[in-house]
Formats: structure tokens, sequence, C-alpha cells
């Protein structure tokens, strides 16, 4: 997410790619994104209202829509969100096999799943 782009005019933008309200007052790396297929990761700086790209541009939430072309997605998760959320994923694998073999959709499920895995 590094070149100059300008969106196309028919497509739907939000007004501006700026953090949700809650998160708009504190510093923090966030998920943007420039049309379908391309993604990435950028700063935002609540007491400027600025976005920093990774090849040092900035930009406030209007530049980082009009020019660049960008909408918001989410925040990305700190370290620790991030060890929660595979300690959770980890419980529901641990716990998958009785779920199937409790469900009554539980062979239709696995089947939906073999192409992952082992899910036995």
């Amino acid at each position: 997410m590094t070149s100059d782009h300008t969106p196309d005019p028919g497509k739907m933008v939000p007004a501006r790619c700026e953090p949700p309200e809650h998160l708009s007052g504190v510093d923090g790396w966030h998920w943007v994104a420039r049309g379908t297929d391309d993604t990435g990761i950028a700063y935002w700086e609540a007491d400027g209202n600025l976005w920093f790209r990774s090849d040092g541009q900035h930009g406030n939430a209007q530049w980082a829509t009009d020019v660049w072309g960008w909408t918001y997605l989410s925040p990305v998760p700190s370290p620790e969100a991030l060890a929660r959320l595979v300690e959770a994923a980890r419980g529901v694998a641990k716990a998958l096999p009785t779920i199937l073999a409790i469900t009554p959709e539980g062979a239709a499920l696995t089947a939906a799943l073999a192409p992952f895995g082992d899910v036995k």
C-alpha cells in the first residue's frame, strides 16, 4: 500500500478512513484496505488525527480516503489479544470432536471440514 491512488468516483467509499469513535482518540495500528486485493496496516496518531503509511507518508482521514483510496477495516490486535484468540481457538479445536459426535449434523459437518485436516 505504498503508491498513491485516486479512487474510482463511481465506487461508494466511506466519508473518511478513520478508526471507530471508541478508538479515534487512541494511538495504534489498524488494518486498512484499498480495493479488495490490497490490505495492510497503518499507524493512527490520535493527537494529529493522522495516518502514517509504511513508506513514511502521512495524511489525515479525509486524505487517506480521497487520495490513497483507503477504507478502514479494524484495529490490529495486540500480542496479548492474539495469544488469547489462539488459546480460544485451541479450546474449540479440542472440543470439536465431541461437538461433532453429539450433534445430529455431525457427519455432514465432518465431511464439510475434511478439506481442512483431521477433525475426528
